[in-house]
């Protein structure tokens, strides 16, 4: 029954955030002047922040950092969004929490974030469907991250921002993740199983290694859906 629910879970995500933690507000919200999103609301927290995608602000031949950069200017490519933001929605502030500095091994395309309040400090992951952004429908990976210096985002030297799955050639079409905190494993929805209908995967550490192989990725429901999906 609850492998049933984190499906159902999985199914309704879309491009919404897939369940509100009591307390929140959810009437005459207004975002005031966000950057432009594409992908959505990934997830909520319990402090009242939605992190959201951003399609970016990257310059070719590296990122644009300059103060003046067009919050609003889009990375062409595949998808979704190399930047993450956070609006604070009990003080209407956004804050810059990822942002793609390109090339391999770095989160270029977020599909989704699942974040574990359990762990001090608190662990996010975070779906890419671009780990490698010359090769962008042929890869996509899990990445898990930790704000180790404490300064409210992941942008950080001293942060951690790695790969959660070693093997980047496997999810190549994921969108919906979701954790079981219980067990510690991760249900991804991936869009390759029959006529293109969502398959989803289980990923479980089988050798405590604290990283999932390609051995520990296991298909588990083939979504019977003639609709398009994307959570």
């Amino acid at each position: 029954m609850r492998k049933l629910i984190l499906i159902v879970a999985l199914i309704f995500t879309g491009a919404t955030a897939w369940a509100l933690h009591s307390g929140y507000q959810t009437t005459d919200l207004t975002l005031t002047s966000p950057p432009d999103t594409q992908s959505g609301v990934f997830t909520t927290d319990s402090n009242n922040l939605l992190y959201f995608g951003h399609a970016t602000a990257r310059k070719m031949g590296g990122l644009d950092k300059s103060a003046n950069r067009n919050p609003n200017s889009r990375l062409s490519g595949r998808g979704a969004s190399s930047e993450i933001w956070k609006y604070d929605v009990d003080g209407g502030t956004f804050t810059l929490f990822y942002t793609s500095p390109g090339g391999l091994t770095s989160i270029n395309s977020v599909s989704g974030i699942w974040i574990d309040e359990t762990t001090t400090p608190w662990t996010y992951y975070i779906a890419d469907q671009q780990p490698d952004p010359a090769n962008p429908f042929t890869t996509g990976a899990v990445w898990i991250a930790q704000d180790l210096t404490g300064d409210g985002d992941i942008l950080d030297g001293g942060d951690r921002v790695e790969l959660y799955t070693t093997d980047i050639s496997v999810l190549v079409y994921i969108s919906g993740i979701i954790r079981d905190d219980v067990t510690g494993e991760i249900y991804v929805t991936n869009a390759e199983g029959t006529l293109g209908n969502p398959m989803v995967y289980r990923l479980s550490d089988d050798n405590i290694n604290g990283y999932i192989e390609s051995g520990e990725m296991y298909a588990y429901y083939n979504l019977e859906n003639s609709f398009a999906f994307a959570g």
